[in-house]
């Protein structure tokens, strides 16, 4: 059983790496202009993700964005973390959509990661931006989906003109219903759109779905597009940037896949060390 599911899952990985490999025409490397850093989740690399900690941490290596997730609690606060559940990074269990923001505070989310972190709590989006206060900018993925959250976008806005973070705070999602609502709540707010890949010769991309149709389209409310770094090439950035738009990876924890990747023209990398790009 394990084994079929394995082959279900790699095989068509597999197949659309090759596509994109080795089928992609060549493209020259694009002039490297001043690659852009983004702190994962904060600096993950060096403390427990989506957390105070791991802010302050990545503020202290001054990247040009610091990315996080956010989720929406039963009682409709937004929370950052990662993932739909808080079983992996936290000593409790339970879906956020279904745990009120009182019994999320109860649990550790920092133990999980190291026990000098002990006792770390599960921030709020509030928490989190009053803590970069625009010194270096926001970057909020939106998770989940309008099912689970029908009301994220409308807080998440509203929370973003409360810290006056227009100038600092942007916001990137796989989901295309997440990016459209928060662009008619506010057209001002910087937006990327998060993708796997595209495939060569043929209009299909990959986000969280197979789809048909050009990522040039993302150029109408969407600054960047942000793609997987194994998928990435020379032919995609040039293509993305003659659509004028930005192109940013996930994620990349070698710096010498780092310098690689700004020396082909990437304009943003993804990392769960800014250290090693910081300015700092």
């Amino acid at each position: 059983m394990l084994k079929k599911i394995l082959f279900r899952f790699f095989m068509p990985a597999f197949i659309i790496y090759t596509l994109i490999i080795f089928c992609h025409p060549f493209c020259p490397a694009e002039p490297a202009g001043k690659g852009q850093i983004i702190a994962h989740r904060g600096a993950s690399g060096l403390a427990p993700e989506n957390t105070l900690a791991s802010i302050r941490k990545a503020l202290a290596f001054q990247p040009d964005y610091i990315e996080f997730d956010i989720h929406q609690t039963k009682d409709s606060v937004l929370v950052v973390i990662h993932d739909e559940s808080i079983d992996r990074t936290s000593d409790g269990e339970g879906e956020i959509s279904q745990l009120r923001f009182a019994e999320l505070k109860k649990y550790d989310f920092g133990s999980w990661y190291n026990r000098s972190f002990a006792n770390e709590k599960i921030p709020t989006l509030d928490e989190v931006l009053s803590l970069i206060n625009g010194q270096s900018k926001a970057l909020i993925e939106l998770k989940g989906d309008r099912e689970i959250y029908p009301t994220i976008c409308d807080s998440l806005v509203e929370i973003i003109h409360r810290h006056k973070g227009r100038a600092w705070c942007a916001v990137h999602s796989f989901n295309d219903y997440f990016l459209k609502r928060v662009h008619e709540l506010d057209p001002s707010l910087e937006l990327q759109k998060l993708v796997f890949t595209e495939l060569p010769f043929i209009p299909v991309y990959i986000d969280n779905g197979l789809r048909f149709g050009s990522l040039e389209k993302y150029n109408n409310f969407c600054s960047t597009v942000t793609f997987q770094h194994f998928f990435i090439n020379g032919c995609l950035i040039s293509d993305m940037h003659k659509a004028g738009l930005k192109v940013n990876v996930w994620t990349v924890n070698d710096s010498l896949k780092m310098t690689e990747l700004f020396k082909m023209g990437v304009d943003g990398v993804i990392s769960n060390f800014p250290n090693w790009g910081g300015k700092k």
